[in-house]
């Protein structure tokens, strides 16, 4: 189980290892979509309440489509792992008939492009690509990206420290100003840097093990847009 434990103040060396462990802990439930991912899909919502087109790169369980095909969605799923892909097709059977969910087994160095989108989800997924092809996939990511598009997504920090099986896949960390040069064709709308300690994995390989996490959500420069959370 993963603990979210106090955000950043680990980074900062305002409290200790230790300190982070005694806290109580808080996770994202697996089976609902991700807080930053709600908010996300209000604004899209609110700029285009019928019919949003969104991307969802990872999709995993498909826990943050689900809110988004209720509310009239169309949505594009990818993932390079074949049981997420039988997952969804079986979950969201009902979306599929009506052609408003579209799932894509592939990863993301095989896509060519991708369609144009209102909103695009990368939770937890981008920063498994080979890192020397992610530039040109974000220069994708831009470009289906239109005015007022949402972004909503998630980059392994530095301080990113998991051992993980040989067996998987490389992953690649970036600086806070590496992330938030990614945006500077957005405005930053919420971002929160976290340091996330794993107890399970921590006590399997017998050392501390943290995420380093940066959590996005920026939308695309162009029409003026204020949004009013409730």
């Amino acid at each position: 189980m993963k603990k979210t434990l106090l955000m950043i103040l680990f980074v900062l060396n305002i409290v200790s290892a230790e300190e982070l462990r005694s806290q109580s802990c808080q996770f994202e439930p697996e089976n609902e979509p991700s807080p930053f991912v709600s908010k996300a899909t209000e604004m899209v919502l609110k700029i285009k309440p019928k019919n949003p087109t969104v991307l969802d790169l990872g999709v995993g369980t498909g826990r943050n489509i689900k809110t988004l095909l209720e509310k009239g969605a169309t949505v594009y799923a990818y993932d390079s792992d074949p049981a997420s892909i039988k997952l969804i097709r079986n979950e969201f059977s009902s979306f599929l008939n009506t052609k408003k969910l579209s799932v894509r087994q592939e990863s993301f160095e095989e896509i060519a492009s991708l369609p144009a989108a209102d909103m695009i989800i990368a939770w937890r997924s981008l920063p498994f690509m080979e890192e020397e092809k992610f530039p040109a996939f974000w220069k994708k990511i831009e470009t289906a990206l239109g005015s007022s598009g949402i972004f909503t997504g998630t980059f392994f920090g530095k301080q990113h420290k998991t051992k993980r099986p040989l067996s998987s896949p490389k992953l690649f960390r970036l600086t806070r100003d590496e992330v938030l040069h990614l945006f500077n064709a957005f405005l930053i709308v919420d971002f929160q840097e976290n340091m996330e300690y794993d107890e399970e994995v921590s006590k399997e390989w017998g050392g501390e093990q943290f995420e380093h996490i940066y959590k996005v959500i920026a939308k695309k420069k162009g029409a003026l847009f204020t949004y009013n959370h409730r």
